[in-house]
């Protein structure tokens, strides 16, 4: 169960960040992962591990649950479709120490704020352009691939020297 835990911890940092799901609906699928184990007659399952039903409950609650919710969000993120290129106008950066909270001026991501936290080093100042890869991944879900200032460009005019 203590793998479980630091899974999940693991994951909200990484994997979830980079997989566009509404958090609602990732709460679902998440409830419905650890109470799947739960389906299984207690004597075939728990019976076998000498747990007790509270036990058994606990173990898929805190343990089995949330690992094969991680593992189904690795598989979705590691095996997606041919990444997508797009560029956007940073229109604000919120207030924050590790994370901030970017809103584009195209309302790109408006229902997926963990998708537009951005660690402070990525962070760009308001009027910058960023660009975010994306793709589509295993089970149809989108997830962001890379995300990164747009290079600059050489904005000088040719030489007209022979």
């Amino acid at each position: 169960m203590a793998i479980g835990v630091f899974f999940t911890i693991t994951n909200i940092f990484t994997v979830v960040r980079w997989t566009l799901i509404e958090p609602g609906t990732l709460l679902r699928f998440l409830a419905l992962a650890c109470f799947i184990g739960n389906l299984l007659p207690h004597g075939w399952a728990a019976g076998r591990f000498g747990m007790a039903r509270l036990e058994w409950f606990l173990f898929n609650l805190i343990g089995a649950g949330p690992l094969l919710m991680g593992m189904l969000l690795w598989a979705n993120f590691l095996l997606h479709s041919a990444p997508q290129t797009s560029d956007h106008r940073v229109a604000e950066v919120g207030q924050g120490h590790a994370f901030r909270l970017h809103t584009f001026t195209d309302g790109l991501w408006q229902d997926y704020p963990m998708a537009r936290s951005f660690t402070r080093d990525k962070s760009d100042a308001i009027g910058y352009n960023v660009r975010i890869t994306t793709a589509t991944g295993l089970f149809h879900m989108p997830v962001v691939v890379e995300i990164g200032p747009v290079p600059a460009r050489d904005h000088r005019t040719p030489s007209s020297d022979p």
